[in-house]
């Protein structure tokens, strides 16, 4: 039985985490567990597009001060050799934070994302730069109040941008005297920060702007370095729910596996009244009942034949889109040969009429019927097609992970169907398993042809055994060559 909700587990905090920040992050997590999924605006390219003619602005004052003077600022030194990771920042956040993702982030009453007050929080937390040991651990504390969404966890390394940059445009500001409106900050945030002691509050000297500009531009060049997809899987309380599959086949998958089983979630939670923790929870749960092993994979109910099963028990509705694309997946053939007939008729209808209000006579009526058959039914065939592949998205086959190798259990075979005609036949097929063999060497891979005489007017020619001979000599020409021990790669089945 999984814990849907789990109390605060016992996290080490890193050294360098002082105790009087401990309760930061639980008093944030406290105030921000009733946000839910609200309407807003858009505020994102707008303050982008500020912050970039801000960054412009403090650009050019600084060159121009290197031409008059001397000597020059350390901030100058820092804003003018990394102004191309600002840009680069500003631009990952234009990229992967459109609008429609926006709106799937969880808010605040007054419209604040969540997520983007934790990556407040974090930034503004004594202006220091960033360790990722400390995010792990402020994310992970936070957590254990109030989970996060898959989204949004997703959208923390951007909003750690978006924070970083408007850090950055206040400290310059400070520096270069330069006009700069400082953004509004979250009601929720400006009442934590009068509260903690550990938060700056008010004026701040020169000597900690530059600091906090020097920082900044530090913490993004942190930020566009780290492996974002291992922090996810570290951090998520949904991954934890998953990694205790029964079936221990969720562990084992690759990372666009795993990924692809989270999105599957993410999509029942919104059609559900329940959230994504939740909806995990019971998919384990029936893993957990199923008799049959196959069934004890939580795979089997989230993309698999016990799919149905879940989403009745989550109480899930899908849209009106989701209910169009079942219905064509579970009528393909009806679906497909229907939309070519039907597109085919609206086409020929099309043109018939075009004739026939062009006042065309019988003999050109007929003629017209008969020569836009054709055309109207392969242009059915090309729309059906098109559209296909436009409305209904790929399958993605679930993959193991073996990059360290196959292990002893999962040992396979590669076996390779194939006709013998001429010697030049053994001869191409001899090379392209040993290709196979080099590209995929591992010591539980072994790789096989299964061959048979091509046709031929007898049972039995005269070059048949000269063919099969060669074949097992190259055969054990080959196991001595990649031969390791007991390990011998390569077989040969030749059907009698």
């Amino acid at each position: 039985m999984v814990q849907i909700m789990t109390n605060k587990e016992q996290t080490e905090a890193p050294q360098n985490v002082s105790n009087h920040n401990d309760t930061l992050e639980l008093d944030l997590a406290k105030e921000l567990r009733s946000c839910a999924l609200r309407k807003s605006f858009f505020p994102i390219p707008g303050r982008l597009k500020r912050l970039h003619h801000f960054f412009q602005l403090a650009y050019t004052h600084f060159e121009d001060a290197t031409k008059t003077q001397v000597t020059v600022s350390s901030t100058s030194e820092w804003l003018l050799d990394n102004f191309y990771v600002l840009e680069q920042a500003i631009r990952e956040v234009e990229d992967d934070l459109p609008a429609n993702y926006y709106s799937r982030l969880p808010k605040t009453a007054d419209g604040w994302p969540r997520i983007y007050i934790v990556a407040l929080a974090i930034t503004r937390r004594e202006y220091s730069r960033f360790d990722i040991d400390q995010l792990r651990f402020f994310i992970q504390e936070f957590q254990t109040i109030t989970p996060l969404s898959i989204g949004e966890l997703w959208a923390f390394p951007l909003m750690l941008r978006l924070t970083v940059l408007e850090t950055l445009a206040e400290g310059l500001a400070d520096v270069t005297k330069l006009p700069w409106d400082i953004a509004q900050q979250p009601e929720i945030w400006r009442t934590l920060q009068s509260a903690a002691e550990s938060i700056p509050a008010g004026n701040v000297t020169e000597a900690d702007s530059e600091t906090m500009v020097i920082n900044s531009i530090q913490n993004l060049r942190l930020i566009a370095t780290l492996d974002w997809k291992t922090f996810f899987e570290k951090t998520s309380v949904l991954e934890k729910i998953l990694q205790s599959d029964p079936a221990q086949a969720y562990s084992e998958s690759e990372f666009e596996t795993r990924n692809h089983y989270r999105s599957i979630i993410e999509g029942l939670a919104t059609g559900s009244p329940l959230s994504e923790v939740e909806v995990a929870s019971y998919a384990i749960q029936l893993a957990e009942s199923a008799g049959a092993e196959r069934e004890r994979h939580i795979g089997y109910y989230l993309i698999g034949a016990g799919k149905p099963k879940l989403e009745k028990i989550i109480r899930y509705r899908p849209t009106l889109r989701g209910r169009f694309l079942r219905a064509v997946q579970t009528n393909p053939t009806f679906a497909y040969l229907g939309s070519i007939v039907f597109l085919a008729l609206l086409i020929y209808s099309s043109v018939f009429y075009y004739v026939i209000t062009s006042g065309a006579n019988l003999a050109h009526l007929i003629a017209v019927s008969i020569l836009a058959l054709a055309p109207a039914s392969a242009i059915a065939v090309d729309l059906t097609n098109w559209l296909t592949g436009l409305v209904i998205p790929p399958r993605i086959l679930p993959k193991l992970n073996y990059e360290t190798g196959v292990p002893v259990e999962e040992r396979t075979m590669v076996v390779i169907p194939a006709l013998f005609g001429t010697e030049r036949d053994v001869q191409f097929l001899l090379r392209q398993i040993e290709g196979h063999f080099v590209a995929n060497s591992d010591p539980n891979i072994f790789f096989a042809l299964l061959t048979d005489f091509a046709d031929a007017p007898d049972k039995e020619m005269p070059h048949d055994d000269d063919l099969i001979a060669q074949a097992e000599d190259r055969i054990q020409k080959l196991n001595e060559r990649y031969s390791n021990g007991n390990y011998h790669p390569f077989f040969l089945f030749h059907r009698e």
